[in-house]
Formats: C-alpha cells, sequence, structure tokens
C-alpha cells in the first residue's frame, strides 16, 4: 500500500471542515502533508506546526515549514507552545493541546503515525505495564476537539514513507533526540525493533495486530463496564451500590472500578489504589467511613454505597460567620455557598435573629419541627442518611447557641417564620458531594 492508497480510505470533513495536518517537518508528516495535498481533491487543507522551542533549531524548523507550505499551497499556523519539563510526555501534551485547539468543527486532523511508531507505542505501553487499553496503542480514529483525529498511516511502515520522500525529492528537517540514546522511544527505534525483525520477521506487523486484538478488548471491556455500571447504580450520580459492585467477579470488579471514573471525567486509580479499593474499602466496617485517593479524585464508601468524587478539600477548622450575608455566604473550601432569599411565607423568622452560620463543632442538639425536646444532631444526621463526610461541612444556621437551621433542610422548632410573616430561606449551593443522600434517604424530614 503506498501513502496515496491509505489516503484514498479517509472519510470526507464534516460540514465546513478540512484536512488539518500536524506538520513537524519531519518525513513523516511530510509525506502526509505532500500526500494529502496531492489527492484531497476539492476538500481543503491546511497545516499546523507546532513550536516547542526545546531544540536550538525549532526557529529553522519553522522557517521550513513555512517555505514547504507555500511551495505546496497549503496554508500554514505555526503555534508556539511553552513546555515547561524537557521530557517526552509534556512536549506531546503541549503538542496536542495547542492541535486540539486549532480543529474545528467539520475538520479531521490528520497525523503522520505509522505502523513502527505503533509497534514502539506497543512496547513502550507493556513495559510500563500498561492494561489493554494502553496495549491497544493509538487508535485509527477517535474524536478530537470540534473534530476528528486520523491516522492513515499505521498500515505503512517507515521505510515505505522513506521511500516516497526520496522518489519525489521531498525535504525534510531531522530531530535529533530521535536518535538520542536516553530518550526510550528512541532506543526502541535504534536498538530493540531491529533486533526484533531480525529473530522475528514481520515482528512490527504482529505487534500491530496485538494492538489491534487489544484495542478490540478494551472496546469490549468498556462495554461490559457500562452495562455493570447500570446495573450497579447507586442513589445518587456517581454513586454504585457496593453489594452490587462486590458480587461481580474480580476481573470484572476491576474493569468497573477502572472505567467508573473516566466515565465522569476523572482519572483511573493507578494499581496500587485500585488495590486499596480492593482490599480495604470494599471489606471495611459500615461505619468505618473509608476513604481512597489519587491524583484528582477519590471514592468514599457510606453504608452501602461508593461515593466517587474530586478530591475534598480538608475538613475545614473553626468557622463562623454573620447570615443573612447580601451576596450569600461564601463557606470554606469544599463546603458550598449558602444564599438567601427573602420569603413572603416561611422559612426563618426575621425577628428570631440575629443569626450567624458554622460548621459542626460536636455535641450540638436541635429541636425538630413539633417537638417538645431536643434531639442530638449526630443521631438525626445518621438517621437521615447524611454521609460523614458532608456532615463534617454542614452548615448550620445558629441564633446564639441554638440552631435555628440546618443547611436549606430544617428550620427548628420555634424559628419558622409567623404564618404571612416575612422570613428567609436559605439556600445550599455546591453542597459536598453525596449531600442529596440525605433527601433520598431522610427526605421526609426535611418537609
Amino acid at each position: 500500500m503506498t501513502p496515496e492508497q491509505a489516503l484514498s480510505r479517509l472519510p470526507v470533513p464534516g460540514a465546513g471542515g478540512r484536512y488539518l495536518v500536524a506538520f513537524s517537518g519531519g518525513v513523516d508528516s511530510t509525506v502526509l502533508l505532500h500526500a494529502v495535498a496531492v489527492v484531497a481533491g476539492d476538500v481543503p487543507v491546511a497545516a499546523v506546526h507546532v513550536h516547542h522551542g526545546l531544540q536550538a533549531v525549532a526557529d529553522d524548523w519553522d522557517a521550513h515549514c513555512r517555505r514547504v507550505c507555500a511551495a505546496l499551497g497549503v496554508p500554514l499556523t505555526v503555534e508556539r507552545v511553552r513546555v515547561d519539563d524537557t521530557g517526552e510526555a509534556a512536549a506531546r501534551t503541549a503538542r496536542y493541546a495547542a492541535l486540539r485547539a486549532r480543529t474545528g468543527p467539520g475538520d479531521l486532523l490528520l497525523t503522520a503515525h505509522h505502523a513502527d511508531d505503533q509497534a514502539e507505542t506497543f512496547l513502550l505501553q507493556a513495559l510500563r505495564g500498561a492494561g489493554v487499553a494502553g496495549l491497544a496503542a493509538m487508535p485509527a480514529m477517535q474524536p478530537f476537539g470540534a473534530g476528528r483525529h486520523l491516522r492513515p498511516f499505521l498500515g505503512l511502515r517507515r521505510p515505505d514513507l522513506e521511500a516516497y520522500a526520496r522518489g519525489r525529492g521531498l525535504d525534510w528537517v531531522e530531530d535529533p533526540s530521535n536518535r538520542d540514546p536516553d530518550v526510550t522511544r528512541s532506543a526502541l527505534r535504534a536498538r530493540v525493533m531491529p533486533a526484533l525483525e531480525t529473530v522475528r520477521p514481520g515482528a512490527v506487523a504482529g505487534i500491530g495486530r496485538a494492538a489491534a486484538a487489544a484495542a478490540d478488548a478494551a472496546a469490549l471491556g468498556r462495554e461490559v463496564a457500562d452495562a455493570d455500571l447500570a446495573a450497579c447504580a447507586g442513589p445518587l450520580a456517581a454513586s454504585l451500590s457496593l453489594s452490587r459492585v462486590a458480587a461481580l467477579s474480580a476481573p470484572r470488579r476491576r474493569n468497573l472500578l477502572r472505567r467508573w471514573p473516566r466515565h465522569h471525567g476523572l482519572p483511573s486509580p493507578p494499581p496500587n489504589q485500585l488495590a486499596a479499593i480492593e482490599t480495604e474499602l470494599l471489606p471495611a466496617r459500615p461505619d468505618a467511613g473509608p476513604r481512597v485517593a489519587w491524583t484528582d479524585a477519590e471514592i468514599r464508601r457510606y453504608r452501602d454505597w461508593l461515593f466517587l468524587m474530586p478530591c475534598l478539600a480538608p475538613v475545614p477548622g473553626s468557622f463562623e460567620a454573620a447570615w443573612p450575608a447580601r451576596s450569600g455566604l461564601a463557606l470554606p473550601a469544599g463546603c458550598g455557598w449558602l444564599a438567601d432569599a427573602p420569603a413572603d411565607r416561611g422559612g426563618l423568622a426575621g425577628e428570631r435573629g440575629p443569626y450567624t452560620v458554622r460548621l459542626r463543632r460536636g455535641g450540638e442538639r436541635l429541636r425538630l419541627p413539633g417537638r417538645a425536646h431536643d434531639t442530638d444532631l449526630k443521631t438525626w444526621l445518621q438517621a437521615a442518611g447524611v454521609p460523614p463526610w458532608v456532615r463534617a461541612r454542614l452548615p448550620l444556621i445558629m441564633a446564639g447557641e441554638r440552631i435555628a437551621g440546618v443547611a436549606d433542610w430544617l428550620v427548628c422548632e420555634g424559628f419558622a417564620a409567623a404564618p404571612g410573616a416575612a422570613g428567609y430561606r436559605p439556600r445550599w449551593i455546591a453542597p459536598p458531594p453525596g449531600a442529596a443522600l440525605a433527601r433520598v434517604v431522610g427526605g421526609g424530614q426535611f418537609g
């Protein structure tokens, strides 16, 4: 298969879209840009060059890319990015962020990754101990920004592209990092891949087939995990039933626990935290309040439910502020916001103030509506199904040392506005995840 034949399979961009070529100036992207310009027909073609500034010759590459695009009549955008780390991963992250920003609705972003790149990526992922999602390496097509990202050369070898470039007299630049033995991918390219082809001719193609099989397995795993997410769904968004999760087989349970965070835009737990979920969080006592955290995410358990959430800020220390506040009251980090709205009827009686808001200190008591005696706040919160991390961040509306109201859940006995009298209605905005469980479990107690 030639580059032109590979590109003949390209889908047509969406309405108003283009073929947008990621153009580094190296041989692979030079072949891609040239071949796309030949076969595109009436489809608009444009190029993007990402200027990392990591090499002394980066400005020369910029000038080279401008000359090539001018000769082909292809408009070029140069994106300058700042990379604070010289590592390959940081440069790749910055590069894709710049490309994503330039990929508009209907655009097809084309990159020149080929079969040798795919084999190297598979081996890198295997060396890191990746699962099937990592071993699937690079997909041929995926959503990207407002458009899609395609890798049309995954069925071609590096020598195929070099032969095309030489046969057409194309000029390209050489990145010295491609020959740096301290870069893992470069070492694989220079030493490992040739050795594998010597030991087993066709090794690159075989690794490509293994990556494709891993992609199928990963897709199947996602389908199974999504079905299990629906079957194990808890009472709130981003919650699961512990008993139903625990009833799954171990591989299926781990598959679900990896997929669950990604389904909500959070990173999957790394292996150590995944093991901790299974060995520490799932079998813990119902009242233990276990938690497993990793970068930007955590899972907490309450009774038979698992709750996934971004990492909560630590429980704040002492806090007390006047309420109502003109623009609402910002509570400590992780506790949300307590707004207020004057009410024609109901709510907290204005004449029973002044009010303040504070968080729990321990030992508080309150009088529920219609009751003649006080109730322990802790006991009431447990009966209402309020998770421990929510209890610690719960705004209490105080009149002196008496609890007049609990967030927007409850107005205590003696503090409700008289019929027809004006009052204040609190509204708890952005409470900690899991706060709504109280309304699901103990909603009748909130009136």
